[in-house]
C-alpha cells in the first residue's frame, strides 16, 4: 500500500512588526514556496514529479537567489547575510493614509517595488488602539496549482481548514476592536479633547490574488487508448485575476454594517492536453473567453453585531462559452472523476456536504433580504 505525504518548500520567511504607543505595524513574506506530492513505499520516500506537482509560484529560473531553486528537490543553500542591509528593511510604522506595503521616499519607489514583486506571499497589519481598527492585507503573486484524481481529496480538505481558520482568526479579530469600542464608548474615558478620537470601530480584510492558474484533470495515465491514438492528459486550465474585502464597522451609536466583496477579473478557460500552463492569445481555443464578476453580500447590524438585514449582489459581465466535441468528453470525465472522489455523486452526499453552509429557520423568523443579479450581454 501506498500512503500520500506532501514536501512543502518554503524559501526566505521575513516577519517586521514596529509599534508605537497604541498603533502598531506588523508585515511578513515569503519569498518563494512550492507543494509537490510523494509516495511511501515499502518505508522509502519517492518524489512523484510533472503533474504531482500541487503548488508553484510562475517566475523564471533567472529570479531566483540564495541558491534556491523551487524546482530542485535538494536542501537550499544558506543566503549570504554578511552584505549590508539597505533602509528598505528598516519597518517603517504604518499610518492608516499610507497603504503602501513598503512605504517610502519616491526616489526608493523603482528599487522598492522591485523587491517586493520577489515575494510570493506578502502581508501586513496596521493596528490602531487609538481608534479602535484594524488592518489586514495579503497578496498572493502569480502562482500555479495542479489538481489530480489522486490530490483532489487532500487539496479539497486543505482549502477548507484555511477558509475555517480565515474565518475563525477574523471573527475573533472582529470581536476584540469592536469590544475595544464598547468598552470606551461604555466608560467614556476616551480623550473627548482630541478631535481625532473616535469610539467607532472598524475592522478590514484585503486578500487579492495575481495571476492565479488551476489546472484540474486527469493524467493520461488514467485512460485505456487505442495503439494508434495520441496519449494526452485531461486538462481543464483556469486563469484568474481575484480579490476579497470584509470589514465590519460599528458606530457609536451601536449600528453598523458587514461587507463581504468578491471580485473575479480575467476569468478564462481553456483545454489542455498536458498539465502545463498555457498562455491564453486571441488566437487560442477558449472554453471560456475572458470576463469578470462580482459578489457583494451587506449586513446590516445593531444591538452588538446581530444582523438586521442583509443584501446580495450578483454583477456579471458577458459571457461567452464555446465548445467542441472533444471539449465535451473533457469536462464530462474531469466532472465525474472530481464528483466521485469528493463523494458527491448521488443528491444525498451532496446535501451532506452542503448541509454546514445551509441553515434552516422557522417562519417568520428571518430577517429582511434583498437579492439582485445582473448579467451585461
Amino acid at each position: 500500500t501506498r500512503n500520500r505525504s506532501y514536501l512543502v518548500c518554503i524559501r526566505c520567511i521575513r516577519i517586521h512588526k514596529r509599534s508605537m504607543g497604541m498603533k502598531s505595524f506588523s508585515r511578513f513574506s515569503i519569498s518563494d514556496a512550492n507543494v509537490q506530492l510523494a509516495e511511501a513505499e515499502r518505508g522509502t520516500r519517492r518524489l512523484k514529479s510533472g503533474a504531482e506537482q500541487i503548488f508553484a509560484s510562475i517566475s523564471s529560473a533567472s529570479d531566483r537567489v540564495d541558491g534556491f531553486d523551487s524546482t530542485s528537490h535538494e536542501a537550499p543553500s544558506t543566503p549570504n547575510r554578511s552584505k549590508a542591509r539597505s533602509g528598505l528593511h528598516k519597518t517603517p510604522l504604518r499610518t492608516p493614509s499610507s497603504l503602501s506595503f513598503f512605504p517610502g521616499s519616491p526616489a526608493l519607489e523603482p528599487t522598492n517595488l522591485a523587491f517586493v514583486a520577489s515575494d510570493l506571499i506578502q502581508g501586513c497589519h496596521f493596528h490602531d488602539g487609538e481608534n479602535h481598527g484594524d488592518e489586514i492585507e495579503v497578496d498572493v503573486m502569480p502562482s500555479i496549482m495542479k489538481i489530480t484524481p489522486t490530490s483532489i481529496q487532500d487539496c479539497a480538505g486543505a482549502v477548507k481548514r484555511i477558509f475555517e481558520c480565515g474565518i475563525l482568526i477574523s471573527r475573533e479579530m472582529e470581536r476584540r476592536v469592536h469590544t475595544g469600542g464598547r468598552i470606551a464608548r461604555a466608560s467614556g474615558t476616551n480623550r473627548t479633547s482630541d478631535n481625532n478620537s473616535s469610539t467607532d470601530s472598524s475592522l478590514l480584510f484585503r486578500v487579492a490574488m495575481k495571476d492565479a492558474t488551476i489546472l484540474l484533470g486527469r493524467p493520461a495515465s488514467d485512460f485505456n487508448f487505442h495503439r494508434n491514438s495520441q496519449r494526452s492528459d485531461y486538462v481543464i486550465q483556469f486563469l484568474t485575476k481575484a480579490s476579497f474585502i470584509g470589514q465590519s464597522i460599528e458606530n457609536e451609536d451601536g449600528t453598523g454594517s458587514r461587507t463581504q466583496h468578491l471580485s473575479v477579473n480575467d476569468f478564462a478557460a481553456s483545454i489542455n492536453k498536458s498539465f502545463d500552463r498555457v498562455e491564453l492569445t486571441n488566437k487560442s481555443p477558449m472554453l471560456v473567453v475572458p470576463t469578470s464578476a462580482d459578489v457583494r453580500v451587506v449586513h446590516k447590524t445593531e444591538r452588538e453585531g446581530r444582523a438586521t438585514s442583509q443584501d446580495f449582489s450578483f454583477d456579471i459581465e458577458s459571457l461567452r462559452i464555446s465548445v467542441v466535441p472533444h471539449d465535451i468528453q473533457v469536462i464530462t470525465s474531469v466532472t465525474r472523476k472530481v464528483l466521485e472522489k469528493l463523494n458527491l455523486v448521488s443528491r444525498r452526499d451532496i446535501r451532506k456536504k452542503l448541509s454546514p453552509f445551509i441553515h434552516a429557520k422557522k417562519k417568520g423568523s428571518g430577517i429582511a433580504t434583498s437579492v439582485r443579479a445582473e448579467l451585461h450581454s
